[in-house]
C-alpha cells in the first residue's frame, strides 16, 4: 500500500477492499424482467445506491429514444437527457427509486416498454456508477451569476472528467476530460467542434477536494441549480485502491491518435464500457459509446450515441477488445481517422484482478436445457455468460462452443473447421444467453473470473510471442483454436507428462490421441499475466489469423484443474475440495500409447451411485447410452472413480481432469 493510501485509510487500519462489482454495473433488461402485465421493474445489479448515492443512465437500445439519466442528488422521479438541452424533468413513471441493490424504473416506454407479446417488448441497457472515493462523485451546486468559485467534491483525487448541466434552464451539457487543455471544452449533447474559452474552462484549477466553476452562464447562472458528474483519473496514485490487492485502477481517460488502419490502444486492462469523441481542431463527431453487454466483437460492434436518440448501430470489422485495451481494425472519421485526435473514457471489466472473489460457484458456472424461447435467454444462468458449450445430448450433434467475445460466431470442439455464424447466439442478457434452442439442447455456461478467462488475439508468426490475460493467477489449462483457418484445437494442461515440464506437451480437444511433445507453448509455462506461444499455425500463424483461447484455473471451493495416475482398481478417490457438478476426464497417456476421448459428466444429466451417461467433447456422437455404466460417484469433497475402464482408471495410465462445483 502506498503512503498516500495509508494516509487516506489511516496508518495501521485494515483497508476495506472495493471491487468493480461494488461501484459499476452494465445491466441489460427486457422481457425476462417483465411480468404478465405492465408494472414497475426493479433491477438488482448489486450496487448500493440507497446508502451511498450515484448515477443511473438508461437507453432503450433497439429503438430510437432518449438517454435517461437519474442521480441521487436530484432524487427519484426526476431525470435528465444527454441528447437534449432541457433541464431536469419530473415524471413519476420514469425513474422511481434508488435501492440498496440497484434501482426501480416505472412504466414509461423510455425505460420499460411492456407488450403482451414478449418479442415486441423493449430492450434496455443501464449503466450505474456508485459514489465512491477515487472513482465517481455527483455534486449539486447553485450558480452565482458570473463569478468563478470552487465547489467541494469527495473524489479524494483530481477529477479526470467532468460533465455539467443546468437543472433549471435549457442549457447545453459541458464536458472536460484528461487530454484536453484546461481551457478547452466540448458540448456533450451536440456534434460540435472543440471550443476554447475562459468562460467555460471547467478543467482549470482542479484539486483532490474542489473543482472550479467558471463564469459562463450555462454553468454559472445565479438563478439556476446545476449537477456535476465527476470521474476520477485512474492514473492518480491515490485512485488506485481497488481489487483484491488494493492497487488496481478501474478507469482510464486520455487521448489517442488515429491511424486510418490497424491501431492498438493499450490502456492496461480490457474495458467493459467505452466512450469516444473526436476533438482535434475543426472536427465535429458524435459521442460514440460501446459496452460488452450488447455486442462488442471484431466482426460487429453496436454503438450508441450519447448526444442523439438513435438506436444502436452496427459497425463491422471495426474494433476488437484486447486484454490490455482495444484495437481499431480500420479507419473512419468518427473513431480512427489518420492523424485524428480522440478523447476516450473507459471502465474496466470485472476481471480476476478487480472482481469480488467468487464464493458461490453457481454465480460463475451453470447448466441448463433450452426453453425454446424466441427471445433471450433460451438458456438460464443467473449471470452474464462469457463462454458456452451447447449440443443435443441425445442425438448426433456437434459440440458447439462460442463466447461473448466472438458474438454470433461459433466453433466445433469436435472439429478443426473454421468458425460459423449462428444468429441466435445472442448475449445481451445478465441472466442467460441464446434464443430459439430446443429442450433437446443442453448448455454449459461460464462467467469470466479468477478461475476462467477468454482471450482473442491475432497471429504474428513469431516464436516466443506472449499473449496477455486477466485471470490474475496462473492458468492451469488452456484451450486454443484458430477461428478463420482450419486448424486443430490445442490444449495445454499442468498435468501433462505427469506434471513434469507439462507445457512442453499438448493435446487436441478435437481428438482422442495421447499427449505429444511439441512446443506449441514454446516450452514455457504460463504466468499470472501471460502465456507464450511458438509460431505454429494452430496457435500463432500469420497476421491474418484470428484466435480464441480459453484459460482455466483452480479456485478453492469453485473449480479444480488436476491430474492423477490410474490404478486399475475400483475406488480411486480424487479430492477437489468441493462436490462437483461437472467433470471432464481425458486419458493423457497409456502404456500402450493409446489416448482416449474427452469424457464429460454433469449433474444435470446425472451423476449418482448408479450408471452415468458420459458425453464426449471430441465427437458429435450422442451421450453413450450403449455404455450406460457406473463410472464415477460424487463425494462431498470430490469424486471417486469406481470403474476400472481404460478411459478413467487404467493401471499405469495418466489422466487429466477439470471439475467445477
Amino acid at each position: 500500500m502506498s503512503p498516500i493510501q495509508q494516509m487516506l485509510l489511516g496508518v495501521g487500519a485494515v483497508a476495506k477492499k472495493t471491487y468493480v462489482d461494488d461501484v459499476f454495473s452494465i445491466y441489460t433488461y427486457g422481457s425476462e424482467n417483465m411480468g404478465s402485465s405492465a408494472a414497475d421493474i426493479s433491477i438488482n445489479n448489486a450496487i448500493d445506491l440507497a446508502s451511498d448515492g450515484g448515477l443511473v443512465w438508461i437507453k432503450r437500445y433497439e429503438d430510437n429514444g432518449d438517454h435517461i439519466l437519474a442521480d441521487t442528488e436530484n432524487g427519484g422521479n426526476k431525470y435528465l437527457r444527454t441528447n437534449s438541452n432541457l433541464g431536469v424533468t419530473t415524471d413519476s413513471n420514469m425513474f422511481k427509486t434508488f435501492n440498496s441493490n440497484g434501482f426501480t424504473v416505472g412504466t414509461d416506454t423510455m425505460v420499460n416498454k411492456w407488450d403482451g407479446t414478449p418479442a415486441d417488448r423493449g430492450r434496455y441497457v443501464s449503466y450505474t456508477w456508485k459514489k465512491t472515493k477515487g472513482f465517481f462523485d455527483v455534486v449539486k451546486y447553485q450558480g452565482n451569476s458570473g463569478t468563478a468559485f470552487n465547489v467541494p467534491h469527495s473524489l479524494g483525487v483530481k477529477p479526470g472528467a467532468i460533465l455539467i448541466k443546468s437543472l433549471d434552464s435549457s442549457g447545453d451539457w459541458y464536458w472536460w476530460s484528461k487530454g484536453m487543455t484546461t481551457s478547452q471544452w466540448l458540448k456533450f449533447n451536440k456534434k460540435e467542434t472543440v471550443q476554447t474559452s475562459s468562460a467555460y474552462q471547467i478543467g482549470a484549477n482542479l484539486t483532490s477536494a474542489t473543482f472550479q466553476v467558471p463564469t459562463g452562464s450555462e454553468v454559472n447562472n445565479g438563478s439556476d441549480n446545476f449537477i456535476a458528474y465527476l470521474w476520477a483519473d485512474g492514473d492518480e496514485s491515490a485512485a488506485e485502491i481497488f481489487g483484491e490487492s488494493g492497487d488496481k485502477t478501474l478507469m482510464k481517460m486520455g487521448t489517442y491518435t488515429g491511424t486510418g488502419g490497424s491501431n492498438n490502444i493499450n490502456i492496461g486492462f480490457e474495458p467493459q464500457w467505452l466512450i469516444i469523441r473526436r476533438f482535434d481542431a475543426g472536427e465535429a463527431e458524435n459521442w460514440e459509446m460501446m459496452d460488452c453487454m450488447r455486442e462488442w466483437v471484431d466482426t460487429n460492434t453496436e454503438f450508441l450515441q450519447a448526444n442523439t436518440t438513435r438506436s444502436e448501430g452496427g459497425e463491422s470489422n471495426k474494433i476488437r477488445l484486447t486484454a490490455t485495451g482495444f484495437e481499431w481494425l480500420s479507419g473512419g472519421s468518427d473513431f480512427n481517422a489518420n492523424n485524428g485526435v480522440y478523447l476516450y473514457m473507459a471502465f474496466r471489466r470485472s476481471d480476476g484482478y478487480v472482481q469480488k472473489p467468487v464464493e458461490d460457484a453457481t454465480k460463475v458456472f451453470a447448466m441448463d436445457t433450452g426453453n425454446g424461447s424466441s427471445i433471450i435467454p433460451n438458456y438460464d444462468s443467473g449471470f452474464p455468460v462469457d463462454f458456452a458449450i451447447y449440443t443435443q445430448t441425445g442425438v448426433t450433434d456437434p459440440r458447439w462452443t462460442t463466447a461473448r467475445l466472438i458474438g454470433t460466431n461459433e466453433l466445433k470442439a469436435n472439429d478443426s473447421v473454421v468458425e460459423a455464424t449462428y444468429a441466435h447466439n445472442t448475449w445481451d442478457s445478465n441472466v442467460g444467453w441464446n434464443k430459439n434452442g430446443s429442450s433437446a439442447h443442453q448448455s454449459w455456461m461460464w462467467k469470466r473470473h479468477a478461475g476462467f478467462d477468454v482471450v482473442t488475439y491475432k497471429g504474428n508468426s513469431t516464436p516466443g510471442r506472449t499473449v496477455q490475460h486477466n485471470l490474475g493467477k496462473i492458468p492451469e489449462m488452456i484451450w486454443i483454436k484458430c477461428r478463420n483457418v482450419t486448424e486443430n484445437w490445442v490444449v495445454g494442461h499442468k498435468g501433462l507428462n505427469g506434471g513434469s515440464s507439462p507445457w512442453e506437451y499438448s493435446l487436441r480437444l478435437n481428438g482422442g490421441e495421447p499427449e505429444v511433445d511439441y512446443p506449441y507453448f514454446n516450452d514455457t509455462a504460463p504466468t499470472s499475466t501471460l502465456f507464450t506461444l511458438n509460431n505454429n499455425g494452430q496457435v500463432n500463424g500469420g497476421s491474418t489469423n484470428t484466435y480464441i483461447a480459453m484459460l482455466f484455473a483452480s479456485v478453492d471451493g469453485i473449480s479444480k484443474v488436476g491430474y492423477y495416475n490410474g490404478t486399475g482398481s475400483s475406488g480411486l478417490s480424487i479430492t477437489t475440495g468441493f462436490q462437483p457438478r461437472m467433470i471432464v476426464i481425458k486419458p493423457a497417456y497409456r502404456l500402450d500409447t493409446y489416448g482416449g476421448a474427452w469424457h464429460m459428466f454433469d449433474t444435470l444429466r446425472g451423476i449418482n451411485s448408479g450408471a452415468e451417461y458420459p458425453l464426449r467433447l471430441n465427437t458429435n456422437e450422442p451421450q453413450t447410452v450403449s455404455n450406460h455404466l457406473d463410472y464415477i460417484d460424487l463425494d462431498s469433497d470430490g469424486f471417486t472413480i469406481v470403474s476400472t475402464h481404460q478411459n478413467y482408471n487404467y493401471s499405469g495410465a495418466r489422466y487429466i481432469y477439470y471439475a467445477h462445483a
